[in-house]
C-alpha cells in the first residue's frame, strides 16, 4: 500500500508539471517582454510583484501595491521587499503597473491602453512614483 501511494503521488506530480510549467514560462515571457520595451521597474498588487522579480533575476523588479478598485488608487504595500522600492530614484523614470489576468476586469479600466497583454497579466505605463513617508 505504501508503494501505490507513492505512485499516486508521483502520478499527480507529473499531472501539475505541464501547468506549473506554463505558468512559470509565463511570468517569465512577462518579464523578458517588459524588458524588451525597456521596462525595468513597476507595481504590481502583491501575489504578483515578487514573482516577477524573482523570475528575472532582478531584471525587472516590481513593487507591491494596493489598489482601490472604485477609484483606482495605488498606494504602497511595503511588505517584504526592499524600502528604495518606494524612493523616487533616477533612471526609474518610465515605470509600468502590472495586473493578472483576473484583475484586468476590475482595475484594468482605471489604467488606459496596456502596453503588454498575455494570458497571465496585462501592463500598463504608469508615470507615477510612489513613495513611503
Amino acid at each position: 500500500s505504501l508503494l501505490l501511494c507513492g505512485l499516486m503521488d508521483v502520478d499527480q506530480t507529473l499531472y501539475r508539471m505541464p501547468r506549473i510549467d506554463a505558468w512559470a514560462r509565463a511570468r517569465v515571457e512577462t518579464a523578458e517582454q517588459l524588458q524588451e520595451k525597456e521596462y525595468s521597474f513597476g507595481y504590481g498588487t502583491y501575489w504578483n510583484a515578487s514573482i516577477i522579480t524573482y523570475v528575472s533575476n532582478g531584471e525587472v523588479s516590481v513593487a507591491p501595491v494596493g489598489i482601490d478598485d472604485k477609484t483606482g488608487g495605488t498606494g504602497p504595500f511595503p511588505i517584504g521587499c526592499p524600502h528604495d522600492y518606494f524612493q523616487d530614484i533616477p533612471g526609474r523614470e518610465k515605470k509600468f503597473l502590472l495586473l493578472s489576468a483576473d484583475e484586468v476586469p476590475v482595475y484594468g479600466k482605471f489604467f488606459g491602453d496596456p502596453i503588454l497583454q498575455n494570458d497571465y497579466y496585462t501592463a500598463y505605463d504608469y508615470p507615477f512614483t510612489l513613495l513611503t513617508q
